[in-house]
């Protein structure tokens, strides 16, 4: 005790100044503290909480408002013969069962509504998977990837995705549409140039603007009118060491289901000097011998894209989005990425179930070769049902290979017709589908997109669905389709 009274003494007598100053700090330190609590019980002293009834009802009486009360919707959805949204109830395979608006009775339906292609999210070993992964990890990652929310599965699924289509690294993102929309900006910025193809859908166009890049667009799979905007790049980029330029495209396209001509896209690039970003989401699992996309179905190396990008959400049936390819441009993105830097991550369950669809897509080509039968007889089928061109027609696709058929209407009927009569007829044909226990959906946008929206059936063919259950979806929408547009 005498050496500690000694130091103090010597401290005091070498800094006095310091030992002053430190005790003034603790004294407003203090104070401050006390401040606060005697803020806080005061505080709680003037809360006058109603009783539980009271705010019981209150919250059963309020009612949200728009923010913009005045807003006008340029929707295509609402039309006189939309009743509502019809509600998915159950799935079994390629089949759903749903509830029709006003109606109270479940009706089961031929799923060819939505993008799971293959019937993935009900196969029993999937579902096995994915259950022991929630016993395992939870129903969350909750945070980040680079901070708390990498776990093992999400390890595991990027080296799955690398291995299946042989590149070199996979990064998985939360949400198949930020994915790309956060890609283009990850590696195109201001001073930099693309150049994307005007049919493909809003997240790439999304994130085209996102990017402050120079932004330009070529006619919808015209090589022609390509190879002139690249021209025009390389004419304009006259610094010593060109600006980065890329090719922004769909592998299939979303909006019209048919399939980008890769090869010449690639030569294209090679010779002026442009790298090919490929959004492949409808692409993915489907397209090619074995189901590993639209380089497949060319007969080319996933590596031969300089950024490839997936979806999880569809030949998947799962959630979330991905890109595969160099492993020094898998690297890049999870540090410049915002989708991957600032979204929590997929659940553990989600991505442990894609390994296994992984798995069952690489051990049984079948899944991919009854997809192709089933989409090239439709096809077949759509085309030889001399439907009236002038009103509606099939998108063709190379090889009659895409899986997302869509029976657009022509903008000049549309424009004749105007759009709310058209979409009123498209949606008079769902209902009759739904009635014939078809389930199919048409396309749904804004006015205000900026991307080239097509009015249209959209028809995603399933693997799983029997020889006689496709021609009997095939005959009930030729009939109702010549009902409506004859």
């Amino acid at each position: 005790m005498s050496f500690v009274s000694a130091a103090l003494s010597q401290q005091l007598a070498d800094h006095p100044f310091h030992i002053v100053l430190e005790l003034l700090f603790v004294v407003a330190l203090g104070y401050l503290l006390l401040q606060r609590s005697a803020r806080r019980a005061a505080a709680a002293k003037r809360v006058n909480l109603p009783s539980l009834e009271e705010q019981e009802r209150r919250i059963a009486a309020y009612q949200s408002q728009p923010f913009h009360t005045d807003s006008v919707v340029t929707s295509n959805v609402p039309v006189p013969e939309f009743k509502g949204i019809t509600e998915v109830c159950g799935r079994d395979g390629c089949h759903i069962t749903i509830l029709r608006p006003g109606s109270t009775n479940p009706e089961e339906c031929l799923d060819l509504a939505t993008c799971d292609f293959h019937s993935f999210s009900t196969l029993p070993e999937v579902v096995d998977v994915a259950r022991a992964a929630v016993n395992a990890y939870g129903v969350g990652s909750c945070g980040p990837r680079s901070f708390y929310g990498t776990i093992k599965p999400h390890l595991l699924v990027e080296q799955d995705l690398a291995k299946f289509l042989k590149t070199e690294d996979a990064v998985v993102y939360s949400f198949a549409y930020a994915t790309v929309a956060t890609l283009i900006s990850c590696f195109s910025s201001r001073g930099d140039y693309l150049v994307y193809d005007d049919g493909v859908s809003t997240s790439v166009v999304e994130g085209c603007k996102l990017s402050r890049s120079d932004v330009r667009t070529f006619k919808h799979c015209d090589m022609t009118d390509l190879e002139k905007r690249m021209k025009e790049v390389v004419a304009k980029d006259s610094a010593p060491t060109p600006h980065r330029r890329f090719v922004v495209t769909e592998g299939v396209f979303y909006e019209t289901g048919d399939i980008c001509p890769l090869p010449p896209i690639l030569a294209l690039c090679s010779k002026y000097k442009f790298r090919l970003l490929l959004e492949d989401g409808c692409g993915f699992g489907v397209l090619g011998k074995t189901g590993r996309g639209t380089p497949e179905h060319f007969n080319i190396a996933t590596m031969d894209v300089d950024v490839y990008i997936g979806s999880l959400s569809t030949s998947m049936g799962a959630v979330g989005g991905f890109c595969a390819g160099a492993s020094i441009m898998v690297d890049h993105q999870r540090l410049s990425a915002s989708a991957y830097v600032f979204s929590a991550s997929l659940p553990p369950y989600v991505t442990a179930s894609v390994s296994q669809c992984l798995t069952v897509l690489d051990r049984d080509n079948s899944f991919v070769e009854k997809l192709h039968a089933h989409t090239k007889h439709m096809r077949e089928h759509l085309r030889n049902a001399h439907f009236n061109a002038e009103k509606i027609h099939l998108v063709d696709c190379v090889d009659d290979a895409s899986p997302v058929i869509v029976l657009a209407v022509p903008p000049a009927y549309v424009k004749a017709e105007g759009l709310q009569n058209v979409e009123n007829r498209l949606q008079k044909v769902i209902n009759m589908l739904q009635g014939r226990k078809v389930a199919v959906v048409r396309n749904v946008f804004t006015t205000e997109e900026p991307v080239n929206t097509v009015s249209g059936l959209r028809i995603l063919v399933k693997s799983q669905a029997s020889q006689a259950e496709v021609d009997g979806a095939l005959k009930a929408i030729e009939e109702a389709v010549k009902t409506e547009f004859a």
